[in-house]
Parts: C-alpha cells; structure tokens; sequence
C-alpha cells in the first residue's frame, strides 16, 4: 500500500532526506492511487521539513489533479455554451417584406396549423377576444367545409393532415364556408340566434418569402384577416400547411 503524504513526510523531516549535497527525494503513488515517481530536487535548496511540506502538498494537488480527469471533463461541458437552438419562424428586423397575392380556392384547402405571432405584434394587431388559444389548426375541404380546433397546449403528438381529418370524423364540428375575390365568409349551418355567425375574413397568400407580420414566412402560408361588423381589422393569424 502506497504512503500517505504526512508519513513520507514524517520520514523526510526525520531525517530520510539528503541534504543540499546533490541529492533528490523520490515519492511514488503518494495519494489517491496516482502512479508514476514524483521526484522532489533538494540540491538547490537546504529539505527543511516546512519547505518539504509545501513541496509534498503540491505534489498531492498534481496527484489529485491526474487523477479526476472525468470530474475536471463534466466541469469544462458543463461550462461549454448550450448549442444554437432550431430556427425560429420570428423574421429578424432588417428581413425584407413578404410578397402576398389574393388568395384562391385552390390556395386554401388542406390542413394548416397557426403559426404563433410574436407578442408584441399580437398585442396590437389582435383587438378581438376571439381565437386567443395559443394553438390553432384548420381543416378546409374543397366541398366548402371549414373546421377549426383551438387549445391552450401543444397536443401529445403534432397533428397530420390525416390525424386532423381523423378529429372531424370522430366529432364533425364542421362550419361552411365561401371564397370570393379574397373574401372568406364563414357560417355556421343550422345556426340561429346568438350561435349563429358570419366571419368575414380577407385571404391572402405569401407569394414570396420575407417577413410578415413579425414572422418569417414562406410561399404558400396564409394570412387570414378578420373584419368586424364595421369593417374594422380585429384579428389576424398566419396559417401554414401541414401534410
């Protein structure tokens, strides 16, 4: 078993180490199974017991030191900075306007989830109370239905266009709906009195990529405005495909 540092040393100060004459001490293994010979020189220094102290204690950091590689490695990852995060979908400030075009049929049918605003913009582009759920997906048919779900939280899975479909099998909470001229009028069938309603919302799709709305977005997304009865913009959300 190797010696601990005060026993060799406890032998250095009594008289095991040579003096100035040109000799040298050699301790191996010393403390916490660090192998290999440490040599301390005392030809250039009388080997007094407090000068082989502060020697031995050196000795014994280096020893520690070699032999807590796996602790000094988790210290150095853990002190690395964290790796970039994904793309987000926010457009930087300087990022050049999208180009947007009236909206068609054909543009808008599909499945779609809402692209979340940054909160500034929500803040003062969306006035209504309305749609104010954090997630938000849309499920447009060519027959002219509309179906739309809205949660606080992300699902336990992120739908698909079948998933999707799948909900409004199960429950066919369907709205209709009609496109002219970028106009969507949407109503809800059989629906009288308070529940019943007619949005009008104004279609446009991005034509080429830039910003939008606080937003990168890409050919093909969808902005839907929403006009309340005087006309007024109150609610505006972007919409992008889902397959």
């Amino acid at each position: 078993m190797a010696s601990s540092p005060p026993a060799i040393l406890g032998r250095l100060a009594g008289g095991e180490a040579r003096d100035s004459a040109g000799a040298a001490v050699v301790a191996s293994a010393i403390d916490r199974g660090f192998e290999g010979p440490i040599m301390i020189r005392t030809d250039r220094f009388r080997a007094t017991p407090a000068r082989l102290a502060r020697a031995f204690a050196a000795a014994a950091l280096l020893a520690a030191l070699a032999g807590c590689g796996d602790t000094m490695e988790k210290i150095a990852d853990a002190t690395r900075p964290p790796p970039p995060l994904p793309p987000s979908p926010v457009a930087a400030a300087a990022a050049p306007a999208a180009a947007i075009r009236t909206a068609i049929a054909a543009d808008v049918v599909g499945a779609w989830q809402m692209l979340r605003l940054p909160s500034e913009v929500a803040l003062q582009v969306n006035v209504s109370p309305r749609f104010s759920e954090t997630y938000q997906w849309l499920l447009i048919m060519a027959d002219g239905r509309i179906g739309l779900i809205t949660s606080p939280a992300p699902p336990p899975s992120p739908y698909t266009a079948a998933s999707l479909a799948a909900v409004f099998e199960r429950e066919p909470n369907w709205d209709a709906y009609t496109l002219v001229g970028g106009i969507m009028t949407v109503t809800t069938p059989g629906a009288v009195g308070v529940f019943a309603k007619r949005d009008l919302w104004v279609i446009d799709v991005v034509a080429a990529p830039g910003a939008l709305l606080g937003l990168a977005v890409q050919p093909g997304d969808i902005l839907m405005l929403l006009r309340g009865p005087d006309g007024t913009p109150i609610y505006r959300r972007i919409v992008r495909r889902i397959a």
